[in-house]
C-alpha cells in the first residue's frame, strides 16, 4: 500500500484545519460574528463544534501562529522615526479581576512616512500603568505622538533616546466636543468654534507639504507655521479668561497651555506625520 504523507495537524489531536480556523477568525474579527453564533451556524450544518472549542481555537492559533506576525511588526514598528500611541478603556467579563473592571487596549502605530510597512499594532494590559508602554517602547529610539498622558511625558523625563510630541488632533477634538454638541452652525463666532477652524487650518498646510524634501519641509515649518503657531497660543491665553472655569471651552484652553511644549515640537521636525 502507499500512502500520502499526512499533513501535519494545525494543533495536536484535533480536527482543526488551517481553511477552517482561517475561516472562523475571519468570521469573528472581520466579520464580527460571535463564537457562539458561528457555533449555532455549524450546528444548523450537521457540524458540532462547541464555542468553547472554537474559542480554544482561537487562543492557540494567536498563541502558535499569529504571535510570530506581531513580533515581526512589534520589530518594523521600531524602524519607524515617528510613533503614534494612544489607550482606550473596555470592559472585559474576567481576567482574575471583578466583572466590569476597566481594561486598556494600546495602540500603536506607525506613520505615512513609513508607508512601504505600515503597523497598527494592539497590546491588551490589565491597566493604564507606566510600565505598560515603557515595556513595549524599550527597544524604541525616536519620537512618540501622543495625547496629554501624564505617563508618556513621564517615559520621555527618564529616557533619552525618546521625545514625546503633542498630538493635534487630540487638541482639535476638546474643541470639537463643544461644536458637536450644539451643532456647527450654532458655533459660528464662538471661541471653540475659532479654534476648531484654526487647528483645520495646520492640518490643511501640513497636507501641501506631502513630497516636499525633508529639508524643505522644515524650512516650511519654521517660516509658514511658527508663526500661525505663536498666534494659536497667544489667542488662547487672551481668550481663557472670558469663558467660564467649568466650560468645555475652558477645559480645552487650558489643556492646549498644559501641552504647548509638546504641541511645537513638530516644528522642529522634518517628519511627515508630527502634526
Amino acid at each position: 500500500m502507499v500512502k500520502a504523507e499526512r499533513p501535519r495537524d494545525l494543533f495536536r489531536n484535533s480536527i482543526a484545519t488551517p481553511s477552517l480556523v482561517a475561516t472562523i477568525l475571519t468570521g469573528k474579527y472581520l466579520n464580527h460574528l460571535p463564537l457562539d453564533r458561528q457555533s449555532r451556524c455549524l450546528k444548523d450544518n450537521g457540524i458540532q463544534l462547541e464555542t468553547n472549542t472554537l474559542a480554544n481555537w482561537m487562543i492557540n492559533a494567536s498563541d502558535d501562529y499569529l504571535r510570530i506576525i506581531y513580533d515581526r511588526l512589534h520589530k518594523d514598528l521600531y524602524d519607524s522615526h515617528v510613533v503614534h500611541a494612544d489607550e482606550t478603556p473596555f470592559k472585559i467579563i474576567r481576567d482574575g479581576r471583578p466583572a466590569g473592571r476597566d481594561s486598556y487596549m494600546w495602540v500603536y502605530r506607525n506613520g505615512t512616512c513609513d508607508a512601504d510597512h505600515p503597523v497598527v499594532i494592539y497590546d491588551y494590559q490589565p491597566t493604564r500603568r507606566t510600565d505598560h508602554p515603557d515595556e513595549f517602547l524599550k527597544g524604541y529610539s525616536g519620537v512618540v505622538v501622543t495625547d496629554g498622558y501624564e505617563v508618556y511625558h513621564s517615559l520621555e523625563r527618564k529616557r533619552d533616546d525618546l521625545q514625546i510630541a503633542g498630538c493635534w488632533v487630540h487638541t482639535k477634538c476638546k474643541f470639537a466636543e463643544y461644536v458637536k454638541a450644539v451643532g456647527s452652525v450654532n458655533t459660528e463666532g464662538t471661541l471653540s468654534g475659532k479654534a476648531v477652524r484654526m487647528i483645520s487650518q495646520l492640518f490643511h498646510l501640513d497636507s501641501k507639504l506631502d513630497g516636499l524634501p525633508d529639508e524643505e519641509r522644515l524650512k516650511q515649518r519654521q517660516l509658514v507655521f511658527r508663526p500661525k503657531v505663536d498666534a494659536f497660543f497667544e489667542w488662547v491665553k487672551s481668550s481663557l479668561p472670558k469663558v467660564p472655569g467649568d466650560s468645555v471651552t475652558a477645559r480645552a484652553f487650558r489643556y492646549c497651555l498644559n501641552q504647548e511644549t509638546y504641541l511645537r515640537v513638530f516644528l522642529h521636525s522634518a517628519e511627515p506625520d508630527g502634526l
